[in-house]
C-alpha cells in the first residue's frame, strides 16, 4: 500500500466581514429542500502529490478507491445566537455524465451558537472511511434555525489516503 497526504484551504475570506466570505443560507426542518448544504470549494493546495485537486471548481479533495483519514475544519462568520453548523464529508460520482451526490460518509459535527460566539465560529471534524473507485470526496458545511445567512471565511482539509 501506498500512503498519500494531502491538504488543502479555503483563502481567507474575512478582512471585510461585511461584504466577504461565501453565503451559507440558513437550513431548517421545513419543507423538502430546506437543509442547504453547502460544498466547501478549496482554492489552495498546499500539499495534492497526486494532482487530486485539478478539476470540478476545488470541490473534490480525493478520489478513489482509497481508505482514508481526514481533518476537516471550517471558520464562519456572522451567525446568530441559538443557530448551530454542522460539517461532515460527502461521496459523488459521475454518473451518465452528471456529477451526482451518491451519500453523506460518517458523522456530522455540530457547533451550537452560544451567547458572544456569533462573530467568529470554527467548527472541526474527524473521519475515517473508505472511497470506492470513481467516487470522489468532499467536505460540506449547512447553517440551521437562523433567521439571516451566515459567511463561510475559511476553512481546511487534511487528508492520509491508503491507496
Amino acid at each position: 500500500m501506498t500512503t498519500v497526504y494531502s491538504h488543502f484551504g479555503l483563502l481567507g475570506r474575512d478582512a471585510d466581514p461585511d461584504g466577504t466570505g461565501i453565503l451559507l443560507p440558513p437550513s431548517n426542518m421545513g419543507a423538502p429542500g430546506s437543509w442547504k448544504w453547502i460544498t466547501i470549494p478549496f482554492d489552495v493546495d498546499y500539499e495534492d502529490p497526486e494532482n487530486q485537486h485539478a478539476v470540478n471548481g476545488g470541490w473534490t479533495v480525493l478520489y478513489g478507491p482509497a481508505r482514508y483519514e481526514v481533518v476537516g475544519e471550517v471558520r464562519l462568520l456572522r451567525q446568530t445566537v441559538g443557530a448551530s453548523c454542522h460539517v461532515r464529508l460527502w461521496h459523488a460520482q459521475v454518473i451518465n455524465g452528471v456529477d451526482t451526490r451518491i451519500a453523506a460518509k460518517g458523522p456530522s459535527w455540530e457547533w451550537f451558537v452560544g451567547p458572544g460566539e456569533k462573530g467568529n465560529t470554527h467548527v472541526n471534524g474527524c473521519w475515517q472511511g473508505f472511497l470506492p473507485a470513481n467516487q470522489r470526496l468532499r467536505m460540506e458545511v449547512d447553517y440551521w434555525n437562523a433567521p439571516t445567512p451566515a459567511r463561510i471565511v475559511g476553512a481546511g482539509i487534511n487528508i492520509r489516503a491508503e491507496r
